[in-house]
């Protein structure tokens, strides 16, 4: 009998901390909030992500931001310049041409992904 409980304790050790990693690796994904149900925000948010990373912050040649130099500093930059897009302007900043690869779609996810992932609350 206590050779079953022995054997009992070595599968519960290991189920334990694999169960303690997955939740800390699950909350450690850099969005805000700790999740909760799919909804219009949480779907806007994920595709903002992806056609950021996609589009405009990889590691390939044609993307103009290097997925390593992302920071609050420019992600307040590029959410400036998708907020002004249609202005009419003088000279193009870095920002400007980084983002114009967008869509007018895409636009709106990718400002909103921005602004949650940053906490940007740039005035209108």
């Amino acid at each position: 009998m206590p050779s079953n409980r022995l054997f009992a304790g070595f599968l519960i050790l290991p189920l334990s901390i694999f169960s303690i990693l997955f939740a800390v690796e699950s909350l450690a994904s850099g969005s805000v909030g700790g999740g909760g149900g799919l909804n219009q925000y949480n779907q806007m948010y994920k595709q903002g992500k992806v056609i950021f990373f996609q589009k405009v912050a990889c590691d390939r040649t044609e993307c103009s931001i290097r997925r390593s130099e992302l920071n609050e500093s420019l992600a307040r930059d590029l959410v400036a310049s998708l907020r002004s897009k249609d202005e009419l302007k003088l000279t193009e900043t870095a920002a400007d041409k980084a983002i114009s690869s967008l869509a007018s779609d895409e636009i709106e996810k990718v400002e909103h992904y921005l602004s949650r992932r940053f906490r940007i609350q740039l005035e209108e």
